[in-house]
């Protein structure tokens, strides 16, 4: 009932090479030159029935979490990977102010997945790189270039590196509406990791599809199971996994008119 309560939350060391081959980071150059880097996770999910409650630690236990990893393990880089976080943004301003009383961001930098909303607002961000934050991810989801425009613009006033996650493959995409994420990209000059929508087993995704994700592996569940990291045989959207890589490359490369030739008019 109390996440405080728990011997330990879900702290976990990262090992570079095995957990950054599909992804981007280490984002900026003090995470990818730190000697020992872990990752934090204090958010928890509640279900009853349809109803979904997040909950998290208070932020003296977050605090006391990242400064025992730095007196018992030595490391220099703490990964928050809660997109909850910055969501509740009185939680968040004051886990800065007690990472910063406790002096922290002296010795640990850290770096978090952001939130639009929150980061358009340019005083946040500054309290975040003078608290060592040195990157924020940004999950490009949803298409509000106002919003966007005002959380870029906020986080590049304060030269604080950030990377975008842009997942495609969702069934209510299509060519256009991924060209419009493109090219706002592209116009902001921002790269983004571009990854296909994968069914993760227990969510509500995998649920609906389950007999045709499958039927990929002939029925057998366990099979599925093994394949998981990184699922690149399944995807159950209107694009195939070959077509969704296509995109992702397409958009790295910022080829604009490979991009219009397979774009509807």
């Amino acid at each position: 009932k109390n996440l405080d309560d728990l011997p330990m939350l879900k702290t976990e060391a990262m090992v570079l090479e095995r957990y950054f081959q599909f992804s981007p980071l280490p984002y900026s150059m003090p995470a990818a030159r730190s000697k020992k880097r872990m990752s934090f996770s204090w958010a928890r999910e509640d279900r009853d029935g349809e109803k979904r409650t997040v909950r998290t630690c208070s932020t003296e236990r977050a605090v006391a979490a990242i400064h025992d990893m730095r007196f018992f393990q030595g490391i220099d880089f703490a990964s928050l990977v809660d997109k909850e976080l910055m969501t509740n943004l009185p939680w968040f301003i004051d886990f800065i102010d007690k990472y910063e009383n406790d002096r922290l961001h002296e010795v640990v930098n850290w770096g978090c997945i952001g939130n639009l909303s929150a980061l358009a607002d340019a005083s946040l961000v500054r309290m975040m790189k003078d608290a060592a934050c040195r990157y924020v991810i940004l999950n490009f989801e949803e298409v509000d270039t106002v919003k966007w425009q005002k959380a870029l613009d906020s986080v590049k006033k304060h030269s604080l590196p950030y990377f975008i996650e842009m997942t495609v493959g969702y069934p209510s995409d299509t060519l256009t509406s991924f060209a419009e994420r493109a090219f706002f990209l592209f116009k902001n000059g921002a790269n983004a990791h571009v990854s296909p929508l994968l069914p993760y087993p227990d969510t509500s995704y995998f649920e609906a599809n389950k007999e045709k994700i499958l039927a990929c592996y002939d029925g057998d569940l366990k099979a599925f199971y093994v394949d998981q990291e990184p699922l690149k045989r399944v995807n159950v959207s209107r694009f195939d996994m070959a077509e969704l890589c296509g995109l992702g490359i397409l958009t790295t490369a910022r080829d604009y008119k490979a991009i219009l030739k397979i774009v509807p008019a």
